[in-house]
């Protein structure tokens, strides 16, 4: 314990499990790491991390209210820096089943996210892909078209989503 489970002296694909089964099994100072770990990196870190954390379930530790919590506290602390996607170097098919596979906590977590313009993007680019007809594109419309629809279900989706859904299901 003399490093407290610094994170950074594995590397994540094994610092994470192991964190993740030691709070699973009452240690309180790995849950607490691993919280902090998984928020950390959720905000400050690559697209690419993001959905991992998303995928593999790290991000479902943290309860609602620390969600609502670090993402305020990461748009009070710094001016958004949004970063936007180049489309080409996107890789559709894996975030197609990726979309699919999201919970809806999980996908609200990624169109919301204070670094990422996700759904700015995808609209930017619709009509590209729409014309594109491949496969993996197409699942990835209808993945984020069917998100969108259950997020509207709950009244959970902003408003400001609301124009995109309707184009969505008149281009489908």
């Amino acid at each position: 314990m003399e490093n407290e489970y610094d994170s950074r002296l594995l590397h994540s694909n094994l610092a994470f499990p192991l964190l993740e089964k030691l709070a699973y099994f009452g240690d309180s100072l790995a849950e607490r790491v691993i919280k902090e770990e998984v928020a950390m990196r959720l905000m400050n870190g690559t697209f690419s991390t993001v959905r991992y954390l998303l995928i593999e379930g790290y991000f479902d530790l943290l309860r609602e209210e620390e969600v609502q919590t670090m993402i305020s506290g990461y748009s009070k602390k710094r001016k958004k820096e949004k970063i936007t996607f180049i489309h080409e170097d996107m890789n559709l098919d894996a975030l197609a089943g990726d979309i699919h596979g999201m919970t809806l906590k999980q996908f609200k977590f990624l169109i919301d996210h204070p670094k990422f313009d996700f759904l700015e993007d995808f609209q930017e680019h619709l009509d590209k892909i729409i014309l594109d007809r491949t496969f993996g594109q197409y699942e990835y419309i209808i993945g984020i078209f069917h998100k969108l629809l259950d997020l509207e279900e709950k009244n959970m989706l902003e408003k400001k989503y609301i124009p995109l859904l309707k184009k969505l299901k008149e281009k489908l």
